[in-house]
């Protein structure tokens, strides 16, 4: 009977004893064998059956065994393939399989494939289960050849050993939690539906956190990846722990009997006596795990009990803890979390004093606070760093992953100012309760004033911010109440925008805020008014600016570096208060410690720069003031312009001359764009420019037909336009996307629901989302455009078209249009139309000479028949560069064109770089 029962599991447990009691009796490579607490009775582990270790303190794994009894073939490729994941999941690059009758060693190659090292095959002769236990002298005789075989491939190098740093690190707990994410999701999905509470919960989440995963559409996948993962970072931080702090050993009470609900509970007790609240805390419908995904964590924490971290070396357990960071910011797909090297060159460029308190007050997964943390050290002790260090946040759950970015050995027993809190709510000498690390005492720790705000803010839009963050519009009473009412946000304005009105009050005297921010403030009407706010506010010393790819490789968007110091007093700025606009010519992840110090240097010391790795332009109030005045907006400042104030009395607005706006909008293109003409009467279509792919050159065409018809139903009826009656009953009975019926949807007042109006006709028209090639085309005669596109309508017959559209053409009119718009993430220009009508500026026809009018003319019709070319390309044209310095010389400039060619190339060049 006893043989009958003799399975692989029991093999494999006398067998890890029988080599422990070998290994004991001598010196070499192999240290230990374990696995036995992996073993599953189902034979479906997630590890190997045999582990063999090295070096107990160096945490070494040499080689995991896959055990079989000799009625499964040693050649079964299933048997093969479940070994190789295995080794691969441990990063190891060999595997042992043993059907008790052979055993094979095979090889894993850098290439994936696997190869055969040795067999062995001492007990061929066996075929059943049966005869295991009436042959174990030989297969002991046969364990120990193998051993010392494999232990001479170890010495030799023909098979490694890896690190419980690089196994734990890598691909371990990435299969981990793929493996088992669709069955939790599932859990997650089956109990929101059940139970509205959780649901609402979830939907509150997901409303915030949804800006952190712009790749993601899917909230449980999100919360289940997340739970499942933190999850796995409680049982390894647990065990990590237990080197430095004895009440973290309850960690290893969690069997394979034990439940969920017992677990979460054994690390609440291990949060209140060892502190590490944040990376403890239970998390949103963590406890809904189902049993297999659970029994699948708990072989995880089996895994981890064979190793003895009390022995492993100190730094192997630092260079873990810091690859968990790594590879939690790696798996998380889509997380917008700041990347290390944006990170220490923020923090490098703001603080000067080391021994100021500091904080980042949406600190997420803690990566700001880990380089201010790094910096500190360099000259504080690590108590002095960390009691002068602080971070918030105002959800729980990236809070885990900040406080394994403050974990080193070093840093084991000490208080850690972390904590839950929204950053809106923060108030000086509030009292924030901590835990102390020793007893899990609770820590009282009054806020200070912060000689340093250092933070990624949160990216929430407009229309979210009252159901995320409603506490932000305080931020306008403030507003008000100090520099008056004309300087409030107005309800276009992003989250970002309010944040650092409330954290003035945080800042100490002279203190600096820098934040990470969307370039969306830069070139739209509420950044204007943001930027005039926090001159009143902050003297604001620099704006940083990539011009050598995104900042975020994992994010479609552009962003700035915004370093301000406080004023004592909210007060207007004065003319000569100076501000940087920097341009990072090099990949962030090119700017190291040192030469961050150098940019910092060049940033406090010198007016303009422009050297291989930076670009610096100093502009001072009263010129920027001048400037935005005459149109710029402030994304322009990046380029040198102020050339432009000595232009200022030869320019004038467009809209002098034009009336400007978008073209027509009617909602349903296969209704007022026919692809052909479908029998409908000439008097009903009129030629239209559609899209502004089709302008090639300077001179515009029509690119297809719009219906236009004025007439009721009864009218045409009547007329016996058939035509015209059979295209509009085609569209009445039909619905928009959304199943709302057309002749609802499309109705407006006073006209037929199937009215298109061509009443207003564009002389000129422009894009709005322009790419490499800038221009304004016109057209030979008054033509109509659809929305895509912006029409200039002459304003009266005195109005010259052709000389006005070849000085809008001028490359001070292909300035205005970069110099006006703002670069997006894949490096199209975005330009409004309210901005090209209010703003856009060109030098006034009316101060030339009438010769001077020909010659431009002239010389732009040489321009007009040929392509429009990529700027690059187009400001090399010999008839351009003629063009633009007779334009140039008629205004007594003739020298200017390598100045303004510079500063349109210059933010050109800026805008595109994210595409690198």
């Amino acid at each position: 009977m006893t043989q009958i029962n003799y399975n692989e599991r029991s093999w494999a447990i006398d067998l890890i004893s029988e080599i422990n009691i070998w290994l004991s009796q001598r010196n070499i490579v192999i240290k230990h064998a374990g696995g036995e607490n992996t073993l599953n009775s189902e034979g479906n582990s997630l590890f190997p059956d045999v582990l063999l270790f090295g070096d107990l303190d160096k945490g070494k794994i040499l080689q995991g065994w896959e055990l079989k009894l000799p009625d499964t073939p040693i050649e079964d490729e299933e048997y093969i393939r479940n070994a190789k994941k295995k080794a691969e999941l441990l990063s190891l690059n060999s595997f042992l399989l043993w059907n008790v009758a052979k055993a094979v060693l095979y090889k894993i190659e850098e290439d994936g494939t696997h190869s055969i090292i040795k067999t062995w095959n001492n007990l061929s002769h066996l075929t059943n289960r049966a005869e295991v236990l009436q042959n174990k002298r030989e297969i002991s005789n046969m364990l120990e050849e193998i051993l010392n075989d494999i232990n001479s491939f170890i010495v030799s190098n023909t098979i490694k050993s890896t690190s419980v740093v690089t196994a734990l690190s890598s691909e371990t707990v990435t299969g981990l939690v793929q493996n088992n994410l669709s069955s939790y999701v599932e859990a997650l999905q089956e109990n929101a539906q059940t139970n509205s509470n959780f649901a609402d919960e979830i939907t509150l989440w997901w409303r915030y956190a949804k800006n952190d995963y712009p790749e993601e559409s899917n909230k449980f996948r999100v919360l289940g990846r997340n739970n499942l993962l933190f999850l796995v970072n409680k049982f390894l931080f647990a065990h990590i722990l237990k080197s430095y702090q004895e009440q973290a050993n309850s960690v290893d009470k969690i069997g394979d009997d034990t439940d969920v609900q017992t677990a979460l509970k054994i690390f609440t007790t291990i949060s209140q006596e060892c502190d590490f609240w944040n990376i403890f805390v239970p998390q949103m419908g963590e406890e809904l795990v189902t049993q297999d995904v659970w029994n699948d964590i708990l072989k995880f924490n089996n895994l981890l009990k064979e190793f003895d971290f009390s022995n492993i070396e100190k730094t192997l357990l630092h260079d873990l803890l810091g690859r968990i960071v790594y590879r939690n910011k790696r798996k998380f797909a889509g997380q917008f979390t700041t990347p290390q090297e944006l990170a220490r060159f923020a923090v490098t460029i703001t603080i000067d004093d080391p021994n100021a308190n500091t904080i980042d007050p949406c600190c997420g997964t803690g990566t700001i606070v880990k380089e201010m943390y790094s910096r500190k050290k360099k000259t504080l002790s690590t108590e002095e760093s960390l009691n002068t260090l602080w971070g918030s946040d105002k959800f729980s759950l990236p809070l885990q992953m900040a406080m394994f970015n403050l974990v080193d050995p070093e840093a084991i027993g000490k208080v850690i100012n972390i904590f839950k809190k929204d950053a809106m709510e923060l108030q000086t000498d509030e009292v924030i309760e901590l835990h102390d690390p020793y007893d899990g005492s609770i820590v009282h720790k009054n806020l200070p004033k912060f000689g340093y705000i250092i933070s990624n803010l949160p990216f929430v839009q407009q229309r979210d911010i009252e159901t995320l963050n409603p506490n932000a519009f305080s931020a306008n009473v403030q507003i008000r109440n100090t520099i008056g009412e004309e300087y409030e946000l107005d309800g276009r304005s992003d989250l970002y925008a309010y944040l650092p009105f409330h954290l003035w009050n945080l800042l100490a005297e002279n203190g600096k805020l820098s934040i990470i921010v969307s370039n969306s403030w830069l070139g739209t009407a509420w950044g204007e008014k943001f930027y005039k706010a926090l001159t009143h506010f902050f003297v604001l010393e620099n704006i940083a600016t990539s011009g050598n790819g995104r900042w975020f490789d994992n994010a479609k968007v552009v962003t700035n570096i915004i370093t301000l110091r406080k004023k004592a007093i909210p007060e207007a700025p004065s003319d000569d208060e100076k501000t940087k606009f920097t341009v990072t010519k090099k990949a962030i992840s090119d700017y190291d410690e040192e030469s961050s110090e150098e940019i910092k240097a060049l940033i406090k010391n010198e007016d303009f720069v422009n050297e291989q790795d930076i670009y610096i332009n100093t502009y001072t109030n009263k010129d920027i003031e001048t400037l935005l005045e005459l149109g710029l907006n402030l994304n322009s400042f990046f380029a040198e312009n102020s050339w432009l104030l000595e232009l200022k009395e030869k320019m004038v607005r467009v809209s002098s001359f034009f009336d400007i706006g978008r073209g027509e909008r009617r909602g349903w293109d296969k209704l007022f764009y026919p692809e052909d003409k479908n029998n409908i009467e000439e008097r009903y279509l009129k030629p239209v420019l559609k899209t502004p792919r089709s302008i090639k050159n300077y001179v515009a065409n029509p690119d297809a037909l719009a219906f236009c018809c004025t007439l009721s139903k009864e009218e045409l009826q009547k007329a016996g336009h058939l035509g015209a009656l059979e295209w509009i009953n085609k569209f009445e009975g039909q619905t928009n996307g959304t199943g709302v019926p057309l002749p609802d949807c499309l109705a407006r007042a006073g006209m037929n629901w199937y009215t298109m109006l061509p009443n207003t006709m564009a002389e000129i028209v422009t894009n709005i989302n322009f790419g490499d090639r800038l221009f304004f085309a016109r057209f030979d005669e008054p033509t109509f455009v659809n929305q895509r596109l912006v029409r200039f309508t002459k304003k009266d017959n005195t109005v010259d078209v052709v000389l006005c559209n070849a000085l809008l053409n001028s490359i001070v009119g292909l300035l205005y249009i970069e110099a006006m718009g703002t670069g997006r993430g894949e490096g199209a220009l975005d330009l409004s139309t309210d901005k090209i009508k209010n703003d856009l500026r060109f030098i006034n026809p009316n101060l030339l000479e009438e010769t001077d009018k020909q010659t431009i003319v002239h010389l732009f019709n040489k321009i007009e028949s040929r392509a429009i070319l990529p700027i690059e390309q187009e400001l090399e044209q010999e008839d351009r560069i003629a063009f633009d310095n007779a334009i140039l010389k008629a205004i007594g400039k003739p020298t200017y064109r390598d100045k303004i060619k510079k500063s349109l190339l210059t933010l050109y060049k800026i805008r595109v770089s994210v595409n690198d």
